[in-house]
């Protein structure tokens, strides 16, 4: 982090202040450009309990409670996929491989949103500070971090969105098809649950 010259990230943000008259306002900037990223990322994971909500509908059969847990809906796929497999020679590994993902960014977006922030501009230059967790027994130092630290989490849940809809477009597309069938007929699909369209 030594190296990085700490004004850099935050050009777009502080780029149209004049620092004789307006330096007053960049820790507000930051603030609020922090703010933003963890908005975004509240909406991303929105975007994600929707479609594991659908995907386990689809699965199942059966709605689960509007307030069900990221967590708990990730493993009720889990479990139908067990229960039921999905058609194709690895579909259910690729369709384990994408929940995996998604635990992980759900983990992410926890720690974005629930962990205590804090804009911060002085003399070491303009940055965030992770200053608390909520994770009992983890109490932190202050911990510089990157706005990029904060964006990279609604990417990271926008990726598994587009994956977990492919099992949910799999689980569809497969309805009534033969093994045979599989294959080129949910292309698309597999290719949603593999990530490939990420590249």
């Amino acid at each position: 982090m030594a190296d990085v010259d700490p004004w850099d990230e935050w050009d777009d943000v502080l780029g149209g202040l004049d620092p004789d008259t307006d330096a007053h306002l960049y820790e507000v900037a930051i603030d609020r450009e922090m703010t933003l990223e963890i908005g975004l990322a509240a909406r991303c994971h929105v975007g994600l309990d929707q479609v594991l909500h659908l995907t386990a509908a689809t699965l199942t059969g059966t709605t689960m409670s509007p307030g069900a847990s990221t967590s708990t809906l990730i493993t009720r796929i889990e479990r139908a996929i067990t229960d039921r497999p999905l058609l194709g020679p690895s579909t259910n590994a690729k369709a384990r491989e994408a929940l995996s993902a998604a635990r992980l960014a759900n983990q992410h977006r926890n720690r974005v949103l629930h962990d205590q922030w804090m804009a911060v501009f002085d003399d070491d230059g303009p940055r965030l500070e992770r200053i608390k967790t909520d994770v009992p027994g983890q109490n932190i130092s202050p911990t510089r971090e990157t706005l990029r630290s904060i964006a990279s989490v609604s990417e990271e849940l926008s990726a598994v969105y587009y994956r977990i809809f492919g099992i949910f477009f799999f689980a569809k597309l497969s309805e009534g098809l033969s093994p045979s069938e599989v294959e080129s007929e949910c292309e698309t699909a597999l290719s949603l649950i593999s990530g490939v369209h990420e590249s």
